[in-house]
């Protein structure tokens, strides 16, 4: 946790991270944002103040406060040049933490719209928007997101499950990129490829991923299914960029698909036994989410092998 010798870092790590929708704000709202340092050590006798360390620097920030029986969460920020390494996620997680320890069932924030990368963060954490006010602050519209904790417990593998496919797919995955960032810019020439012998071109790997997918939705419907209907890894017919396309579209929507299947679940059914199998539903799930990581990691050498680095 921050102590107060840290309230000159949070502030500028907070400039840092606004200064890009600096005109998106009112200049009343942008100057309560991003808080001064006088204002930091005020904050922290109202609750506790975490900060990310990147080589002794601080790059990420978040504070809570009671309200009632709740617990406001604010001044969440994380460094430009440090996003997408998963600090945001690892700062919410001991928001949470914190919460639970404490024994506060709901949590809430303020954001703004046009915090884009903020509030798909706080979706993939659980939170909702909600109808509540304020719905400004100086002019600059605001809405509130909340999540009630009260069941997180029984929740929690369900809710781990859905988050670790969600972050391995298109989020801030703890092993690198996602699978959707190691897939960007990749030419349908490229997918194609066959670059070393006996191995699996991109775009097959890709259409591999996507049938599993279907697979586990399907047994979770209650089907028994040995493998993808179009077959474990379908040579590519047509390779032209349309039909590329077409392969990254049902790639994204088959993954929500099986995000909307898996939330629909209860407790009490990942501990049943999938059809004509002999492992229990979360085993599957489970083994999806390594099967996905496996796969993420060839894809990513595939993709070296024309020059094209993703993120580390």
């Amino acid at each position: 946790m921050a102590i107060p010798d840290d309230a000159s870092d949070i502030a500028s790590t907070l400039h840092r991270a606004f200064m890009e929708f600096e005109p998106l704000y009112t200049p009343e709202a942008f100057a309560t944002t991003v808080s001064s340092a006088e204002q930091i050590r005020l904050r922290m006798s109202e609750g506790p103040i975490w900060v990310a360390l990147q080589d002794d620097m601080v790059v990420g920030t978040v504070s809570v406060a009671r309200k009632g029986d709740a617990l406001y969460i604010r001044s969440m920020a994380v460094d430009p040049a440090a996003r997408g390494s998963g600090i945001g996620r690892e700062l919410m997680r001991l928001v949470e933490e914190y919460a639970a320890e404490r024994g506060f069932e709901r949590l809430y924030l303020s954001t703004t719209p046009f915090l884009g990368g903020a509030i798909r963060l706080y979706e993939r954490c659980g939170f909702v928007r909600n109808d509540e006010g304020p719905d400004h602050l100086f002019g600059t519209p605001l809405f509130t997101m909340e999540k009630n904790q009260g069941r997180k417990k029984e929740m929690s593998d369900i809710q781990t499950i859905i988050d670790d496919l969600k972050n391995i797919h298109d989020g801030d995955a703890w092993h690198g990129p996602s699978l959707k960032e190691i897939l960007s810019g990749v030419t349908a020439e490229q997918a194609a490829a066959k670059q070393l012998a006996n191995a699996h071109s991109i775009w097959e790997l890709t259409t591999h991923i996507a049938g599993w997918e279907d697979v586990v939705m399907r047994r979770l419907a209650g089907q028994q299914l040995n493998e993808p209907e179009e077959g474990d890894f379908p040579p590519v017919i047509d390779a032209s960029e349309e039909a590329w396309r077409r392969t990254l579209t049902r790639f994204d929507q088959t993954h929500r698909s099986l995000i909307e299947a898996i939330a629909g679940l209860t407790t009490e059914r990942l501990r049943e036994t999938v059809p004509g199998k002999d492992y229990t539903v979360e085993y599957m799930l489970r083994g999806e989410i390594r099967h996905h990581v496996y796969h993420a990691g060839q894809i990513a050498l595939l993709k070296k092998g024309f020059g094209t680095v993703p993120r580390a």
